[in-house]
C-alpha cells in the first residue's frame, strides 16, 4: 500500500510542517510527503528535507496547480489518483503526533471518507459518531459557523475512488472569500452531495482538532510505549493532532487578545483566572512539544519565535488588556 499526506506551505509555516516530517518518522507512518511550495522556501532547504527523512518528500511548486493555500491542495490531489491507495491532505498549521497507518488503511481503495468532527460546529461530545449533515440537500450548507460537521483536515480518502470530492471541493472553493465557498463548506457540501453515511469515518476532533480546547482543558507531555506523546488530563485521552498557530509569530498575541477582549465584554472577573491559566499552560506544553520534533533533525530544524515561556500576564499587559482580576 502506497500512502501519501499533501500539504501547502510558505516558510512562515515551516517550522510546524518540520515537525510534522518527524512525527512521521517517529511514530513509525513513515507515508510520503507531497508539499506544494511557494518562493519563500529555499531550493537547498528544500534539499536538505529530502535528505533528511527515510520516506520520499515531493517538492511541487505551488503555483502549477493554482491559487490559494488550499485550494491547491485539492486540485494537486486529482493528480495522485492512480499513484496513491490513500491519501491525507493536512493544513501546515496541523501538527499530527501519532500513527496514522490504520486511517490510512481504512480508506485505502474504497469510496470511504474520514476526518474530524469540527468541534465548533455541530459535533458534540455526546454523538461524537453520528454525522449531521443534509445528505442530498448541499445548498443547505452556507456557512460553517455551527452547521459543518467535518473539519477539512486531516482528510483521509482514495484519491482515485474519492475523485469526484476532491475535484467537487476544487471547484467550489474558487472564491474562499465567500462563506458558501470557505474550505469547510466546500467539503461538507461535497460530502452532502456524493457521500452516504455508511461512506464515511469520523475522528474525535477534540483529539484530532482541539481547536476549543485550550481554555478548559489540560495538556501534558507523557511517555507511552517510549514514545513521546500528548495527554489531555480531563478527557484521559492521548492527542492525535493539534490545529494551531501559536507557534507562529504574533498568533499568541491574537489569541490571548481576543479571549481577554471577550472576558472584558460580558464582565467576566475572577472566574476568567482558570482560562487564563489553562491557556497558558497549554501554550508553552504544546510549544515545547512542537520544538521537540522540530529539534530532531538539525539539518532541516526551522528557528522558533519564542525563546522561552509564554507569560499570559505579560502578554495582557503589552496589548493593553490587564485586569487587576488575573
Amino acid at each position: 500500500m502506497k500512502y501519501t499526506f499533501i500539504s501547502s506551505v510558505s516558510y512562515g509555516y515551516m517550522l510546524a510542517l518540520n515537525a510534522n516530517l518527524n512525527t512521521n518518522s517517529y511514530y513509525g507512518t513513515n507515508a510520503d510527503f507531497h508539499i506544494l511550495y511557494d518562493g519563500s522556501i529555499s531550493e537547498d532547504y528544500r534539499k536538505r528535507c529530502i535528505d533528511s527523512f527515510p520516506f520520499k518528500i515531493e517538492w511541487i511548486p505551488k503555483g502549477d496547480f493554482g491559487t490559494g493555500y488550499n485550494r491547491v491542495k485539492y486540485n494537486y490531489a486529482k493528480s495522485l489518483r492512480d499513484q496513491y491507495d490513500a491519501i491525507c491532505l493536512i493544513d501546515s498549521d496541523l501538527f499530527i503526533c501519532c500513527n496514522t497507518k490504520s486511517q490510512f488503511e481504512q480508506v485505502s481503495n474504497k469510496k470511504y471518507f474520514i476526518s474530524a468532527g469540527w468541534p465548533q460546529g455541530t459535533y458534540s461530545d455526546t454523538t461524537p459518531d453520528t454525522v449531521w449533515l443534509p445528505f442530498g440537500e448541499p445548498n443547505k450548507l452556507t456557512t460553517h459557523f455551527g452547521y459543518c460537521f467535518y473539519a477539512d483536515f486531516p482528510v483521509f480518502l482514495s484519491p482515485k475512488y474519492c475523485y469526484d470530492l476532491l475535484d467537487y471541493w476544487h471547484t467550489y472553493t474558487a472564491n474562499e472569500s465567500l462563506l458558501e465557498q470557505h474550505p469547510i463548506v466546500a467539503l461538507n457540501r461535497g460530502i452532502c452531495a456524493l457521500f452516504t453515511p455508511e461512506q464515511l469515518g469520523v475522528l474525535n476532533g477534540h483529539l484530532w482538532v482541539a481547536d476549543s480546547m485550550y481554555w478548559n482543558d489540560t495538556f501534558e507531555r507523557r511517555t507511552f510505549n517510549e514514545k513521546e506523546i500528548l495527554f489531555n488530563i480531563e478527557r484521559n485521552s492521548q492527542m492525535f493532532a493539534i490545529h494551531n498557530k501559536w507557534w507562529k509569530h504574533g498568533a499568541a498575541n491574537a489569541e490571548f487578545r481576543s479571549l481577554a477582549q471577550g472576558l472584558i465584554y460580558h464582565g467576566m472577573g475572577l472566574d476568567a483566572v482558570s482560562g487564563f491559566k489553562h491557556a497558558e499552560n497549554n501554550f508553552n506544553t504544546i510549544v515545547d512539544f512542537i520544538k521537540f520534533f522540530n529539534d530532531m533533525t538539525p539539518e532541516t530544524r526551522i528557528e522558533p519565535y519564542f525563546k522561552g515561556r509564554l507569560d499570559a500576564k505579560s502578554q495582557l499587559i503589552g496589548e493593553g488588556l490587564w485586569r487587576d482580576w488575573y
